[in-house]
């Protein structure tokens, strides 16, 4: 039988409860996706997946192994086949975002397409290619699932923003897990702080470099843990309560000439101001928005984010849920 996006879930989840044993080897496992093993099936129940590519959300493999379910990783794995008693069914489909749409409102599936088959002889031979590569498979440790994290978290934060977006237009799924933070500050900085920076100006435009980088080098004063390689969307609280949106920055790296010739150790943070967020420019529109955001949210984002040195949260903090 030949299924498509409508079909291939539902029979993803038929095959697996009718089945007295299943082995599944799905490359790329996402949010949500260990729900499709139901409960009770933990001893008839063998899994591989492709854990190390970064395609794989660790989460679901986590609560699957935490249900004493048999999970093993494949490292050059890329099939999606699921074998029961009966039946099988290989597709293109991962267990996964793009795939079985089970990571929610993040999404964008591709369209899929597979073969169920009860015929024996082609049974017979799925049973033997998934005896070689659960041969071949390895036990997932603590330390894969960190690894795995961390790569799943560099592919999450670079996913493809959706198609024809602007900033006005984004909502808080679109949002979630990249490297845009939200800075918050009222006091101006110290003239100690001032003095460093008029000195550091100096000395850059001694050593030839561009305008362009001098004008736009600024700096935070005692905000050590301003991440590193994020867009940090700067925010102005004045004294007489308004928000203004002060541009969008980037913190320079400890090993860049400017930070080092500042002498300044962690008292200073210097960054260079940017054109875009996400490389798209930010509009009128989209200051006004963030503006109004931050008003609505500004009591919660103190209350969670103001560490006693700054205020620095999740961009998407800014959004209602979608």
């Amino acid at each position: 039988m030949f299924l498509t996006d409508q079909e291939y879930l539902s029979h993803i989840r038929t095959l697996i409860s009718k089945s007295d044993k299943i082995d599944i080897a799905v490359a790329f496992w996402g949010k949500g996706s260990e729900e499709l093993i139901p409960v009770g099936a933990e001893g008839r129940v063998r899994i591989i997946c492709n854990l190390s590519s970064g395609g794989t959300n660790p989460d679901p493999i986590k609560k699957l192994q935490s249900r004493k379910l048999q999970v093993k990783q494949l490292n050059d794995l890329h099939a999606k086949v699921v074998l029961g008693s009966t039946a099988a069914i290989i597709g293109s489909a991962n267990h996964s975002t793009n795939g079985l749409q089970l990571e929610g409102v993040a999404s964008n599936a591709w369209s899929e397409a597979g073969i169920l088959t009860d015929e024996v002889r082609n049974l017979a031979d799925i049973a033997t290619w998934f005896e070689a590569e659960w041969e071949r498979a390895r036990t997932i440790t603590s330390q894969d699932i960190e690894a795995a994290q961390a790569a799943w978290d560099r592919r999450f934060a670079n996913r493809p923003l959706p198609a024809k977006k602007i900033i006005a237009t984004f909502s808080k799924s679109d949002l979630i897990g990249r490297q845009v933070f939200g800075v918050l500050w009222a006091e101006e900085a110290s003239p100690e702080a001032t003095a460093i920076h008029e000195n550091v100006v100096s000395r850059a435009e001694e050593m030839g470099m561009k305008l362009d980088f001098i004008s736009n080098l600024s700096f935070y004063e005692d905000w050590p843990l301003l991440p590193y390689g994020a867009d940090l969307v700067s925010f102005q609280l004045k004294r007489n309560g308004k928000y203004k949106y002060d541009g969008v920055y980037r913190r320079l790296d400890e090993k860049d000439v400017v930070v080092k010739e500042s002498n300044s150790g962690q008292k200073m943070q210097f960054v260079l101001k940017q054109k875009t967020m996400l490389g798209l420019p930010v509009g009128t529109a989209d200051r006004k928005l963030l503006e109004q955001r931050l008003a609505q949210r500004l009591d919660e984002l103190l209350a969670n984010y103001n560490d006693g040195i700054g205020t620095v949260f999740p961009i998407h903090e800014l959004y209602d849920e979608d």
